[in-house]
C-alpha cells in the first residue's frame, strides 16, 4: 500500500493545488463585487464565509460575467506565445534532405580511382552496420568521418554511394543551410537536425548524416573570442558580429560549433516524455541506449576547422580524398566512358596527359569531348574530340584573332624557342601543342606535360622548368634582335621558380634558411619581397637565371636548323601536335630516334 501511496502522491498534490488556485480566484472575484443571480442581476460584494456556502451559484456568476475576461486572458498570451513559437520552428526547421533506402542507385561500385578510399569507407560502414555486435564486444563505433581534400575529387560521390548502400535514412545538411541572422536559430536547426537522426536512428537501426562543407559552420573558434571570451578585434564589426548579428556573420560563429560539438559527441539523453512519466510515476530509471548514429564531413579546407571538433571521438576517422594516380584516371575515363557512345580511343595516353586532374575534371573532359562530337554531326565521340577537349581545357579556347605576318612569325618564333628547350633542356616534361593562336589571353603557346607520375622535383627539374621559361627571350634575342613584352610573364615564373629553389628549398649555394617561417607556407609574395631586399639571396637568384638563359641560348644556336623549321610549321599550321614537332625534328636530324608515332596527330583546327 506505502509502495501505491508513493507513487500516487505527487499527482494528487497536483490535483488538490489546482483546485485551491481556483477555488480562490473564485472567492477573490466574488469579493470584488458579482451578480450571482444572473448577468443583469445587481452586483454586491460577498464575503468569503457566504461565498463558500454558495460557491456553486457563486461559481456559476463569477464564469458568466468574466467569461469573455477569462478567455482573453488565457488566449491572448496563447496567441502571441504561438506566433512566436511558429516563427521560430518556422526559421529553424530542418535544412536537410533525407534519402531513405532503396531511392538511390549509386554505390561504391560508382567511385572510381580512390581504391584506399572506398575500402576504408566499406570497413567504416561494415562497423557502422555491425553496430550491436561492435558493442557487445565492448568497442566504440566511429561516431564521425571526414572527407577533406581539394575540390571535384569525389568526397560527395562518397557520400552518395554511402546513401546508396547502408540500408539506413541518409540526411544530406549543407553547412551553409544553418547560418542564420538570428541568435540561437542556427543552433536550433542542428538540434532538430540531430533529433530527427534520432527518430531514424530508432526506426531503422542507424542514421547517417552527411554535412557537406563543413567548414563554413567548424571553422576554427579561436578567431573569434580569446581564453577570457572577449572578442579580439574590436571595432564595428565587432560589435555587430557581437549583439546585432551573432548567428550569423557568415554562419561559423562560435556557438554553432558548440552546438556542433554537443551534439556529435555530447550526453545522450532518453525520450523526455518517457523520462517525464518514469519520474512522476517512481519507475526506476532505465539505461540511455546510444543512438547508432554516424556523421561524415567533407571539406577542402581541413586545416580551418576547430581542433575540438576533430578530436578523438568526433571525427577522428580522417579520410583524404585526393587527385588520382594515372592508374586512378584511367579507370575513371574508362567509366565515364562507358557511358557515352564512343570510337577506340588510347586511354594511357590520356591518363598520361592529364596529371593532376581531379575526377569532376575527367567526367568534364568527357562531356566536353561529346558536345564537340554532336557538335560535327557524330554521335559517337573519338581521339580527336578528347584531344580538342583536352586543349581547350588546359591551353584556353581558341579565339578568332588574325595575326600579321610580322605578329605570326615573332610569336612562332617564340614558342618554338620553348618547345626547344622543353625537349633538350626539361627531359622531365613532353611537349604536348605547340600554337600561334590566341588561347585564353595568350597570344600563343608552347604546353608540355609531365612524362611520368611525379610527386616532387629535383634541382635539375626545377632548372629545367627555368630554362623553358626564358627560352622565349632567347629565342626573340636571336632571331629577332630585341625582346617584346611577351616574355614578362616568362621570366616572372622563372624569378618565382628560383627564389623558391635558394629561398625555401637550400638548392643554392649558401643558404640553407628557409623564408617559408615568415609565413607557415610556401613562397608567396611577402616571401619574394624578403628575399629580393636580401643582396645575397638576389645576386645568387640573378646568376642562375643568367647561367641557365646562356645554356638555353647555346641551344638554340645548335639547333637553328630546328628552330626554324618549327618556326615555318607554326606559321603555315597555326598549330601542331608534340608528335608533329618531334617528326619535325627527326626530319632536320636533330634528334635520332625517330617518335614513336611517325604519323602525326590531325592538325587540330579552330574549336
Amino acid at each position: 500500500m506505502s509502495k501505491v501511496w508513493r507513487r500516487i502522491r505527487r499527482p494528487l498534490t497536483w490535483v488538490f493545488a489546482i483546485a485551491a488556485v481556483f477555488y480562490l480566484v473564485i472567492i477573490f472575484f466574488a469579493w470584488l463585487g458579482v451578480s450571482f443571480s444572473g448577468p443583469g442581476g445587481p452586483s454586491q460584494q460577498i464575503n468569503p464565509a457566504e461565498a463558500t456556502r454558495n460557491f456553486g451559484n457563486v461559481a456559476g456568476g463569477v464564469l458568466r460575467t468574466y467569461v469573455f475576461f477569462v478567455i482573453q486572458f488565457i488566449t491572448l498570451p496563447f496567441i502571441i506565445v504561438a506566433q512566436f513559437a511558429f516563427l521560430f520552428w518556422f526559421l529553424a526547421r530542418g535544412t536537410t534532405y533525407t534519402i531513405f533506402p532503396g531511392e538511390y542507385d549509386v554505390g561504391f561500385d560508382d567511385v572510381r580511382g580512390q581504391d584506399h578510399i572506398v575500402r576504408s569507407t566499406r570497413e567504416v560502414m561494415r562497423v557502422f552496420q555491425g553496430y550491436k555486435d561492435f558493442r557487445k564486444l565492448g568497442g566504440h563505433p566511429p561516431r564521425g568521418v571526414l572527407f577533406e581534400g581539394p575540390p571535384g575529387t569525389g568526397k560527395t560521390l562518397l557520400a552518395k554511394a554511402i546513401a546508396g548502400e547502408t540500408g539506413v535514412p541518409f540526411m544530406y545538411a549543407s553547412g551553409a543551410g544553418f547560418a542564420n541572422m538570428f541568435l540561437g536559430i542556427p543552433q536550433l536547426k542542428v538540434r532538430s537536425t540531430f533529433k530527427k537522426a534520432r527518430r531514424y536512428s530508432d526506426r531503422w537501426g542507424g542514421c547517417v548524416i552527411f554535412i557537406d562543407e563543413l567548414d563554413s559552420i567548424g571553422g576554427s573558434r579561436s578567431g573569434n573570442t580569446n581564453a577570457g571570451g572577449r572578442s579580439a578585434g574590436g571595432g564595428l564589426g565587432t560589435i555587430v558580429g557581437r549583439y546585432v548579428m551573432p548567428g550569423g556573420m557568415g554562419g561559423g560563429g562560435m556557438n554553432l560549433v558548440n552546438a556542433l560539438l554537443t551534439e556529435i559527441d555530447g550526453v545522450d539523453k532518453p525520450p523526455r516524455m518517457q523520462r517525464f512519466l518514469r519520474r512522476h510515476l517512481r519507475l526506476p530509471p532505465r539505461t540511455v541506449d546510444r543512438h547508432n548514429l554516424l556523421i561524415i564531413g567533407a571539406t577542402n579546407m581541413a586545416s580551418t576547422l576547430d581542433a575540438a571538433l576533430v578530436r578523438p571521438g568526433r571525427f577522428d576517422r580522417k579520410m583524404h580524398v585526393g587527385i588520382p594516380s594515372r592508374d586512378g584516371r584511367r579507370d575513371i575515363i574508362a567509366y565515364y566512358l562507358s557511358k557515352v557512345t564512343h570510337e577506340p580511343v588510347d586511354l594511357e595516353r590520356i591518363a598520361r596527359l592529364t596529371q593532376g586532374y581531379s575526377p569532376a575534371a575527367l567526367r568534364n573532359l568527357v562531356n566536353e569531348a561529346l558536345i564537340l562530337a554532336l557538335q560535327d554531326g557524330r554521335d559517337a565521340l573519338n581521339w580527336d574530340d578528347l584531344w580538342r577537349a583536352y586543349l581547350t581545357n588546359d591551353a584556353g579556347l581558341a579565339e578568332q584573332v588574325t595575326y600579321s605576318p610580322n605578329v605570326k612569325a615573332a610569336t612562332a618564333i617564340h614558342e618554338a624557342g620553348h618547345a626547344m628547350a622543353c625537349h633538350f633542356l626539361a627531359s622531365h616534361r613532353t611537349v604536348t601543342i605547340i600554337t600561334v593562336r590566341k588561347r585564353a589571353g595568350a597570344l600563343g603557346m608552347a604546353y608540355g606535360h609531365l612524362e611520368d607520375e611525379t610527386f616532387g622535383a629535383k634541382r635539375s627539374e626545377m632548372l629545367g622548368n627555368i630554362k623553358f621559361y626564358l627560352a622565349g627571350m632567347v629565342a626573340e634575342e636571336i632571331w629577332l634582335g630585341e625582346t617584346s613584352t611577351g616574355p614578362g610573364s616568362d621570366l616572372e615564373a622563372a624569378t618565382q621558380h628560383v627564389l623558391h629553389m635558394i629561398a625555401n628549398l637550400a638548392m643554392g649555394e649558401e643558404n640553407m634558411l628557409s623564408l617559408g617561417v615568415l609565413s607557415g607556407r610556401s613562397l608567396i609574395e611577402d616571401d619574394v619581397s624578403a628575399a629580393l631586399r636580401d643582396p645575397r639571396l638576389r645576386d645568387e637568384a640573378n646568376r642562375i637565371l643568367h647561367e641557365c638563359k646562356d645554356e638555353v641560348r647555346r641551344l638554340l644556336l645548335d639547333k637553328r636548323v630546328a628552330m626554324e623549321a618549327v618556326r615555318d610549321a607554326l606559321v603555315e599550321h597555326d598549330e601542331i601536335s608534340g608528335d608533329e614537332f618531334r617528326a619535325i625534328l627527326y626530319e632536320v636530324g636533330a634528334i635520332t630516334e625517330p617518335p614513336r608515332s611517325m604519323r602525326p596527330l590531325p592538325i587540330v583546327r579552330q574549336v
